[in-house]
């Protein structure tokens, strides 16, 4: 089949397409969201915050915020799985309920505080925990920086969980109507679509699919474990605790919850560090071998630089170049490596938890596709929105 040809229903799916974002990405629908969001805040600091639309299909961020700005990806996969249009309006205002509930009701300053407990070494509220694990952890905060940012970065990411959790439930009762049924159909759609606990193992290490198990059943009420004898054991543990602690009007109690739910995995989280460690060497390694075959092989008659010493940035002379082998084939990494390596590992977090609400450090601000300027009237909006309920009509969505 010629490139050239496209299929009917290909054209039919491009049109529907280009009509949807067009309506999302107008100024009338940008100017009801940001109406949503600023009237819900104290109007004398409405001008510190800002609302961040775009429509980026490449992007597998779905929506977050730094506590002052407020991103929507409009292109992101649960939104983008509603069909009709008065769901995907309602899945938007879900989104912006879910910021807006952690602008109102999360401490940024704690949570901060909280990844930097970690990253110092320490546990936080240390003399409120009490697990078998807990020495273990301590020992392993203590070995190097590196375990502790990626302690740090998955117990931020668990931390989050708990505090959607209450959020959400402060964000429903404070803003009944479409806010509320906004947020509860992405939860839905949420469990609907995320992969079974037996087909997430064949994928995912068993850490990520544990916390994957009680995001299903915290967000979306799914109870459903799977086969897996330990997964289950751990699901079934956790998920009552961390629904307890994620209610709790404490901060700290939510804090230490996810600090259990640490302290509960810390065996599957270690094992995760050092496979991934592992692997990383070996394809440093393979990568090395390889190096070294092509240059023997492009130029036999001179010996590489690894073998005379040439070219060594650490300024070693050619008497360095067992101690170089010897070092590529331990255990330790150089600090490039290790930040190489640490940046895989918090992507591979991200990617298999899929979670990313609280905005982390370095936000940049992207291009809105609509702008309050372009149109600063609320009401503006109204005309076109209201075919697609954007008011308070629909209280229910099945």
């Amino acid at each position: 089949m010629s490139k050239d040809k496209i299929t009917q229903k290909e054209i039919v799916e491009k049109a529907e397409e280009t009509t949807v974002k067009k309506l999302f990405t107008s100024s009338e629908f940008y100017a009801g969201l940001e109406a949503i969001l600023l009237s819900s805040i104290d109007r004398r600091y409405a001008s510190h915050y800002s609302l961040d639309l775009e429509w980026d299909k490449r992007n597998g961020d779905v929506a977050y915020t730094n506590g002052t700005r407020v991103y929507i990806n409009l292109n992101n996969s649960i939104s983008d799985s509603f069909k009709n249009l008065p769901y995907r309006a309602l899945s938007y205002k879900g989104l912006l309920a879910h910021e807006l509930g952690h602008i109102l009701f999360s401490d940024f300053q704690l949570l901060k505080e909280y990844g930097d407990s970690f990253l110092k070494g320490d546990i936080p509220n240390e003399n409120l925990i009490s697990h078998p694990n807990k020495d273990e952890l301590k020992e392993l905060l203590s070995e190097s920086p590196f375990e502790r940012k990626i302690i740090s970065h998955f117990a931020l990411n668990v931390n989050n969980l708990l505090e959607d959790i209450y959020i959400e439930a402060k964000v429903v009762e404070e803003f009944p109507g479409t806010l509320k049924t906004g947020i509860a159909i992405n939860n839905e759609r949420i469990g609907a679509t995320r992969q079974s606990i037996d087909k997430q193992l064949k994928t995912l290490h068993k850490v990520f699919v544990i916390v994957n198990g009680l995001i299903s059943s915290l967000k979306a009420q799914i109870s459903s474990y799977g086969k897996d004898e330990e997964v289950k054991n751990y699901l079934t543990k956790l998920v009552p605790i961390c629904r307890k602690m994620s209610y709790s009007s404490n901060a700290s109690t939510r804090e230490n919850g996810a600090t259990y739910v640490v302290l509960e995995l810390l065996p599957l989280l270690k094992d995760f560090i050092d496979k991934a460690k592992q692997d990383y060497q070996q394809q440093q390694q393979e990568q090395e071998q390889q190096n070294n075959s092509q240059n023997s092989s492009g130029n036999p008659s001179q010996p590489n630089s690894s073998q005379n010493g040439e070219n060594d940035k650490s300024g070693n002379d050619s008497s360095n170049g067992k101690e170089e082998n010897k070092s590529s084939n331990s255990n330790s990494l150089s600090e490039e490596k290790e930040k190489e390596l640490e940046e895989q590992i918090k992507k591979a977090i991200e990617e298999s938890l899929a979670q990313k609400t609280v905005q982390p450090q370095g936000y940049n601000k992207p291009q809105n596709v609509g702008s309050a300027k372009d149109d600063a009237n609320p009401n503006a909006m109204k005309n076109t929105m209201d075919k697609i309920v954007l008011d308070d009509s629909i209280s229910e969505a099945k």
